[in-house]
Order: structure tokens, then sequence, then C-alpha cells
């Protein structure tokens, strides 16, 4: 059973939204773990500078305030390297899937091609046949003359 003209290009449509939609995905899934990474080389560099300075509190309670910021400075970066992690692997699931949708478009767009190649074999059969069948009409009557 072959499908109709008409189901090959719906097909052929939905086929074609679902692989736009997933590659907007994606796009937004790269977006977001650019974000994470410029934000977790930001955390990475104020770190690194906070380290730099030497000690400027004068006072105990303001050294341990320090050793606290700068501990809490550790552990965002530690999360924000988690966070990274995770936009990465977010980014991985959404390319497989939009690979599979990318697919599905290229069978799509396969079967409508071979549904028109096969509409024209069909349309080209039947102009032979009515060519053949004017033919055969047209030598009829110079037959039943002679």
């Amino acid at each position: 059973m072959t499908l109709s003209r008409t189901r090959l290009e719906l097909l052929h449509r939905i086929a074609e939204k679902k692989e736009k939609d997933a590659q907007s995905l994606l796009a937004d899934a790269q977006k977001k773990l650019t974000e994470k990474q410029n934000m977790h080389r930001e955390l990475q560099t104020y770190l690194g500078e906070y380290e730099r300075q030497s000690p400027t509190a004068t006072s105990a309670m303001l050294l341990e305030n320090q050793r606290q910021f700068l501990m809490r400075l550790h552990n965002a970066g530690t999360s924000q390297l988690q966070a990274v992690a995770n936009a990465k692997q977010k980014l991985e699931l959404v390319r497989l899937e939009w690979l599979q949708k990318r697919k599905d478009l290229q069978i799509a767009e396969t079967m409508l091609e071979q549904g028109r190649q096969e509409a024209l074999r069909v349309s080209e059969r039947q102009s032979q046949r009515d060519m053949d069948e004017f033919a055969t009409m047209r030598q009829r009557p110079t037959a039943q003359y002679s």
C-alpha cells in the first residue's frame, strides 16, 4: 500500500516541524552551556584574584570572615562546575534527539520524493496507454475500409 501524496506531504511537514523544534532546543541547550561555562570561568577568575590578595584583616574575626568567604567561593565554583557538567549532559541528550528528528526528516523527504517519482511513472504510463489507445483507434477505421 502506498501513501497518497497528500499524506506524504503531511508527514514531511510534521517531520520538518519536529526537526526545527529540536534544532531550537539544541540551540537553547548550547546557549545555556555557554552561559554556565562563562559563569564558572568568571567565578574562577574572581577566586584567583581574591586568593592572590594578601589577608587585609586585622582581627581574628575578620580573618575568619575572609576564610569563610573564600570557602563559599570555592563551593560556588564547585557547584558551578557541576552545573556545567549537567548542561553538557543535557546538550548531548538534546543533540541526540535532534539527530533522530533530522534522520526522520530525511526519511520523510525520501518517501516524498519516491511518492513523486511513483506518481510521475504512473502518469507517464497512463499517457503512454492513452497514446497507444489513440493510435489503435486511429488505425481501426483505416483497417475496416481496406
